[in-house]
């Protein structure tokens, strides 16, 4: 993974199907870094540029909203953990974004709000489940 720290290696023995980052520290840095190495992984799919463009950036606003929101009432950085995998058999792409923070109802704001319908629209699925464990976010994408 070309420009990444050893903070931020990859989960030791995952196969080359699956791109998994597990206690990203919630920072800015940390996710731009998971994005630049997402593009680079999803050469491995069956997607062209443009639906990895698309693919990487839904998958950097997820990672976004967790930097912004599922900490932001908390005296800590909070983590995320990220998990994609693709099947070459069914050319699906499942990513996952879970963090430990808390839901928080969006404030109105005319300038921002838009992470979730943009996430909407450039996946073939999303939904998010929240608890008081956290929040996670799957999204699907198919070739096709």
């Amino acid at each position: 993974m070309t420009g990444l720290s050893a903070d931020f290696d990859p989960v030791p023995g995952v196969g080359p199907s699956e791109f998994v980052f597990l206690d990203v520290p919630a920072h800015g840095e940390a996710i731009s870094g998971i994005r630049h190495a997402l593009v680079g992984w999803l050469g491995i799919t069956d997607f062209d540029d443009d639906r990895s463009a698309d693919i990487a950036l839904a998958v950097y606003e997820a990672m976004a909203n967790v930097v912004d929101h599922a900490y932001r009432d908390m005296d800590t950085t909070g983590t995320l953990d990220l998990r994609a995998g693709y099947s070459t058999v069914e050319r699906v792409l499942q990513v996952v974004v879970v963090d430990h923070g808390v839901w928080l109802r969006p404030t109105p704001n005319p300038l921002r709000g838009n992470g979730i319908p943009l996430m909407t629209a450039l996946c073939d699925g999303v939904s998010i489940d929240h608890s008081d464990a956290g929040t996670s976010v799957l999204m699907n994408w198919f070739v096709g």
